[in-house]
């Protein structure tokens, strides 16, 4: 199982881009964890992996004395869209549409990765430079996760936003 990751960040005057890193298969990962059927995100609520994902990065930001993330609906929606193109597709990118698919924002940045399971990719975001940046970025107030799950192999998209106002 191989997990790749890529950050992205953007200011609200669309000419700054920071952290935009493309990191290749460069971690083997072994996990217990695998899951053969399809598990997507209702629209009504938060996967548990979903759930994960955001526990472990609030974790992370309160261990270096920042504050928590609050989720924000409007970001799990896009970040669900992600998460289940990059699925779909079955390769990892970043969401060509992320600064006008989130609205009222400004700073805003994306995460994505794939993995054998949360805690694994979320301690290969922590490992990478541009990830852990993200995550730990006093800008972001809020953040939406989406994740799904085929085949064993967990998609995620993490996206961060300080909104505009």
């Amino acid at each position: 199982m191989t997990f790749s990751p890529t950050a992205v960040r953007w200011r609200s005057n669309h000419a700054i881009r920071r952290a935009a890193t493309l990191l290749t298969p460069i971690l083997l990962l072994a996990s217990g964890f695998l899951v053969s059927s399809t598990v997507t995100a209702s629209s009504a609520g938060a996967t548990t992996v979903e759930h994960r994902f955001t526990r472990m990065l609030n974790h992370a930001r309160t261990t270096h004395h920042l504050p928590r993330l609050s989720r924000h609906a409007a970001l799990t929606s896009v970040a669900r869209r992600q998460a289940r193109r990059m699925a779909d597709k079955g390769r990892l990118y970043h969401n060509p549409n992320l600064t006008s698919d989130v609205r009222n924002w400004r700073w805003v940045g994306e995460n994505v990765g794939y993995g054998p399971d949360s805690a694994s990719v979320h301690a290969a975001f922590m490992a990478s430079a541009p990830h852990r940046a993200n995550i730990l970025d006093r800008d972001y107030t809020q953040v939406g996760v989406g994740a799904v799950v085929r085949n064993g192999r967990v998609w995620v998209a993490e996206v961060f936003r300080q909104p505009a106002h």
